[in-house]
C-alpha cells in the first residue's frame, strides 16, 4: 500500500502550515521575535501544536531542525516528516531572511578560504536529496509592505529548489558570486513563490518526494 492522505486532512494540514506560518511572520513583523531562529522555533511549536490534535488514525506530521553537522553536511536547516500508517514523506529546506529593504544587503556571505558563495553551496548540498525528498527555500521578511507582487504577502516566500537552481545558473552573471538581496528580487520577478502550506500540499498528494519507511528517514 502507497503513501495515502484523505484529500480532507491534506487541507487540514496545508492551513496547519499556513497559519503557524503567518503567525511567525506576523511576530517578525510586530517585533515580538526578531531572528531567524526564534522565527524557526515559533512556527515549529505552533505548528507542532495544530498536529497534536485527533486528525486520522496513523497520521503524524513533526518538524525538526536539523543539527549543526548535518545541517553543514545538506545545506538545510528545518526537515518536516509527514507519517501515514508507517510511510514518510519528507521535505527540506533553508531558512534565509534577507533584508528586503535593504536591496544592495548581502545576506550571503563567502565560505570559508574561498570568496565563493555559502548559499550557491549550500544548493550544490541540496541537490543530493532531491530524489526522495522535497527541497525548498523559505525566505522570511520582516517588511510590513511586501516588496514584490510575486511574494507571498502573509506568510514566507517558499520557492522550490529547482526554481532557485534555475535562476542562479542561467540569470545571474556569476552563479558562484555572493547573492544580494537585489538578486532575490530578480528572481521573484522571474519565478513566483509559494507558502509552506501549498509546499506540504504538493508533498501529501504525492506530487513531490517519494514515500520511503520511517527508519530511512532516520538513517538518512
Amino acid at each position: 500500500m502507497g503513501f495515502e492522505i484523505k484529500n480532507e486532512i491534506v487541507d487540514q494540514i496545508s492551513e496547519f502550515a499556513y497559519y503557524a506560518d503567518m503567525s511567525a511572520n506576523a511576530n517578525l513583523k510586530r517585533r515580538i521575535i526578531e531572528t531567524k531562529k526564534e522565527y524557526r522555533s515559533d512556527f515549529t511549536k505552533r505548528f507542532t501544536g495544530f498536529m497534536n490534535g485527533p486528525l486520522s488514525s496513523g497520521l503524524s506530521a513533526e518538524t525538526i531542525h536539523v543539527p549543526h553537522k548535518k545541517k553543514k553536511k545538506s545545506g538545510c536547516d528545518t526537515t518536516i516528516i509527514i507519517t501515514s500508517k508507517g510511510l514518510s514523506k519528507v521535505a527540506l529546506y533553508k531558512n534565509k531572511y534577507p533584508n528586503f529593504g535593504d536591496p544592495s544587503h548581502n545576506w550571503d556571505k563567502p565560505k570559508k578560504e574561498t570568496e565563493k558563495s555559502l548559499y550557491t553551496s549550500q544548493l550544490k548540498r541540496q541537490k543530493k536529496y532531491r530524489d526522495k525528498f522535497a527541497v525548498f527555500q523559505k525566505f522570511i521578511s520582516n517588511q510590513l509592505k511586501v516588496e514584490h507582487q510575486h511574494m507571498a504577502k502573509e506568510t514566507a516566500s517558499c520557492v522550490w529548489h529547482s526554481d532557485v537552481v534555475i535562476f542562479n545558473q542561467h540569470y545571474r552573471k556569476t552563479p558562484e558570486d555572493i547573492w544580494s538581496t537585489e538578486n532575490l528580487l530578480d528572481m521573484f520577478h522571474i519565478t513566483k513563490s509559494t507558502d509552506i502550506g501549498s509546499i506540504l500540499k504538493s508533498v501529501c498528494l504525492c506530487l513531490d518526494a517519494d514515500p520511503i519507511l520511517i527508519q530511512n528517514v532516520i538513517e538518512d
